[in-house]
């Protein structure tokens, strides 16, 4: 079908979602109406806000065919499909309820021209701040889980050509079977420093960011840009590391000096929440949600053997084990989903995975990138597992 419609095959497959969620549904969920439904082809809202559907156009086979033939009728037949066109500005309607108001949009290029012409409603800012969840009453989604969607499960289109020119400063992985990196992120206005993850605003998802002296430069999605988010924390010289320290679901900077920390809950804050003492000096830092109560911890590695915390109280530690090998570079990350974070090491661009805070074999062996990398972790696609990233500048 992509092929004889000339569209890509990931635009059918999010379509798909976007009107009827079939790609994820499951069970009881996948009834008939779905299948009739599919691509939402032919089913404009009506006067209460309720799809009215052609039979003329109902099924599977029907649904997905016609999508096609529509989206080529669009391209081709700008005579009659005159609204949306590229290298435009246009007022686009927020809601089938007209009295939700208008926004002009710059249309850039076809592909936008198709969508708005097929879901001819833009996201307001309601639906844009919680992006995966609900606005208000005069909120839309279509268009917005498109792109949501799309990017999630397939990269930002327009991230493409710093991978493919080799000019990121990163290389996401969405999984633990490819080799070949899924995202690409060119951070355009931060200078060369160490590389970090996180969520670092409210309605975002992970994204990765650049430490350079005392400046953090964060992106709140992990496609090509200037950073989003800017600001100053600790000194010059000092270690930072970045956590949720208090369970509001927002990454924020720590630092250490000898084996003082300081935490800060606000980003963009110039002085600590929270000052404690934790380890030696001369320890390696980890930090993770150990026990998956929300909340990151600190724990340190001294030789092959970690010490865990689940609190911010110092003194001693609460778990202790040994995993991998003195010589290893040491990451942190939630592998299986279950909300718990855990140790991974990474020995030359091969990466050994464990799934428990215990010793004993790797659950996970991958080989990533090349063996003088930096290192990041994040679930760059938001389905709850911790993939890798290199940061390459």
């Amino acid at each position: 079908m992509a092929v004889e419609c000339g569209i890509n095959p990931q635009v059918f497959i999010v379509l798909l979602q976007k009107e009827q969620g079939l790609v994820t549904a499951s069970g009881s969920l996948l009834n008939a109406q779905r299948y009739e439904r599919a691509t939402g082809l032919s089913c404009p809202d009506g006067p209460d806000g309720q799809p009215i559907c052609d039979p003329e156009h109902g099924g599977f086979y029907k649904q997905v065919r016609g999508a096609g033939e529509r989206y080529n009728a669009y391209l081709d037949r700008p005579d009659i499909y005159k609204n949306y066109r590229p290298g435009q500005t246009w007022d686009i309607l927020y809601h089938p309820d007209s009295t939700c108001g208008t926004g002009e949009v710059y249309i850039e290029n076809m592909a936008t021209t198709l969508l708005y012409t097929y879901t001819p409603y833009q996201p307001n800012e309601a639906a844009l701040d919680n992006l995966y969840g609900t606005g208000d009453d005069c909120s839309s989604y279509g268009n917005r889980n498109f792109w949501r969607n799309y990017v999630d499960w397939f990269g930002n289109p327009t991230s493409d050509d710093c991978i493919a020119t080799n000019e990121c400063d990163f290389y996401l992985a969405n999984d633990w079977t490819t080799s070949n990196a899924r995202l690409g992120v060119l951070i355009t206005d931060a200078p060369t420093g160490n590389p970090i993850s996180g969520v670092w605003d409210v309605g975002t998802r992970e994204s990765v960011g650049v430490r350079h002296s005392q400046d953090l430069y964060l992106k709140t999605d992990p496609t090509t840009g200037p950073a989003d988010i800017h600001y100053k924390y600790g000194r010059v010289g000092d270690e930072v590391f970045v956590g949720d320290w208090n369970g509001d679901g927002i990454d924020t900077p720590a630092v250490r000096r000898g084996n003082t920390w300081y935490l800060t809950n606000i980003p963009g804050a110039a002085y600590a929440d929270i000052v404690f003492h934790y380890g030696r000096e001369n320890d390696t830092v980890l930090i993770g949600d150990w026990n998956g109560d929300g909340i990151d911890t600190p724990a340190v590695r001294r030789g092959k053997t970690i010490y865990q915390s689940n609190d911010f109280a110092g003194g001693n530690a609460e778990h202790e084990y040994m995993y991998g090998r003195e010589t290893d570079t040491v990451i942190v990350g939630d592998w299986n989903g279950n909300g718990e974070e855990t140790l991974g090491v990474r020995r030359g661009f091969t990466y050994y995975l464990k799934n428990t805070t215990t010793g004993g074999n790797a659950d996970i062996v991958m080989n990533y990138g090349r063996a003088n990398d930096l290192v990041v972790v994040g679930d760059w696609d938001n389905n709850g597992t911790d993939t890798l990233g290199v940061y390459r500048p």
